[in-house]
C-alpha cells in the first residue's frame, strides 16, 4: 500500500519578554516611556526532510515613547514612536523555496496627531510613517526578505454620538506604501502589493424612536485599487461594500434577549478582498445572518 504521509515541523519559535512602562505628568504635558526586552530562540527546518536549517537567537530592546500636550479640556496634541517584533513571512506554495521561514523583523512607527471632542463625538487626525523589512517573491521565483516597505500617510476618524440616538464610527486613510532597497530596480519605488492608496469606512447605528430597544445599523467600506505584483504591472480595481441590519432587545421571563439580523454585502458586489503575487481572494458575496443572545 501507499506509504503514510509524513509531516515535519518547519518552525520552532520561543519568545520571552519583559517590559516596563511609566507615565509622568507636568501641568498640561504627559510623557509615556517604556521599553520591552525580548529574547527569541528560533529554529527552522527543511519542509521536505525535517533537517535543521537555521538556529537563531536574538536579544532586542524595543522602546515606546509618547508625549501629549493638552489644549484645554477637549483637545490635545501628541507624538509617539514605537518598535515591535514581528514573525518573518512564510514562502508561499509555488516558489522555489516554498515554506521557508524568513527571519524575524523589527517594525517601527512614528505618529503625530491631534484629538478633539465635540459634545459626544471624538474626532482625531494623525500623520504617520511606518517601516519594516520587506518580504516578496523576486524575479527568480524565490521568496526573499530584502530592503524595506515604507508606509507614509494621514488618517482621520470620528466616533461617538453624532446626534441624539445615532452613534457613528468613521475613518479615512490616505497612504503611500512603497518598496525600497529590494535589490530589484523594477520594484524600488513601486507600491507595495495589497495596500490601497485610499480607504474609508463608515458605520452608523440609530435607535428607532417608536421602539427604543430596537434599532437599525448600516456600514460602508471603500478601498481604492491595489497592486498585485511588486513591479506595479498588474492591479485590481477598487470597491465599495454596504452592510445593513436590524437589532432588537427585549425581556422574556426576566432574561434579556437580543436579536440581530444583518445583511453583509447588501448589493452583492463582486470584488477582490486581498491580493498577493500568486493569489487573489474574492470578497464574500451577499449573506444574511440571524443571531440571538441571552444575558443571564
Amino acid at each position: 500500500g501507499a506509504a503514510a504521509p509524513v509531516a515535519y515541523r518547519i518552525l520552532n519559535h520561543v519568545q520571552d519578554s519583559l517590559f516596563a512602562r511609566d507615565v509622568a505628568e507636568l501641568g498640561a504635558w504627559r510623557l509615556n516611556a517604556g521599553a520591552r526586552w525580548t529574547r527569541v530562540d528560533e529554529k527552522s527546518y527543511d519542509p521536505g526532510s525535517g533537517a535543521l536549517l537555521a538556529d537563531d537567537a536574538m536579544n532586542r530592546v524595543m522602546p515606546e515613547l509618547g508625549i501629549l500636550r493638552r489644549l484645554g479640556p477637549d483637545a490635545s496634541l501628541y507624538a509617539s514612536y514605537s518598535e515591535g517584533l514581528e514573525l518573518g513571512g512564510l514562502a508561499p506554495a509555488g516558489t522555489n523555496n516554498a515554506e521557508a521561514v524568513m527571519p524575524d523583523q523589527i517594525a517601527r512607527q512614528f505618529e503625530l496627531g491631534a484629538k478633539r471632542r465635540f459634545d459626544g463625538l471624538l474626532a482625531s487626525v494623525a500623520a504617520f510613517r511606518a517601516w519594516r523589512p520587506y518580504a516578496f517573491i523576486d524575479p527568480n521565483n524565490n521568496y526573499v526578505q530584502s530592503g524595506r516597505e515604507i508606509h507614509t500617510g494621514i488618517e482621520a476618524g470620528a466616533a461617538g454620538e453624532a446626534v441624539p440616538g445615532v452613534n457613528v464610527q468613521a475613518s479615512a486613510t490616505y497612504m503611500r506604501a512603497v518598496q525600497a532597497g529590494t535589490g530589484t530596480s523594477a520594484y524600488n519605488g513601486a507600491t507595495v502589493p495589497d495596500v490601497p492608496d485610499f480607504s474609508a469606512a463608515l458605520f452608523a447605528d440609530a435607535a428607532l424612536p417608536f421602539a427604543p430597544k430596537a434599532g437599525i445599523f448600516a456600514g460602508w467600506r471603500f478601498s481604492s485599487s491595489k497592486q498585485v505584483l511588486p513591479d506595479g504591472s498588474v492591479s485590481v480595481p477598487g470597491y465599495q461594500v454596504v452592510d445593513a441590519g436590524l437589532r432588537w432587545a427585549f425581556a422574556l421571563d426576566g432574561e434579556r434577549i437580543s436579536l440581530r439580523f444583518s445583511v453583509d454585502n447588501l448589493f452583492d458586489v463582486r470584488y477582490w478582498r486581498d491580493v498577493a503575487q500568486q493569489y487573489l481572494f474574492e470578497g464574500l458575496s451577499r449573506s444574511e445572518t440571524l443571531s440571538a443572545s441571552v444575558d443571564f
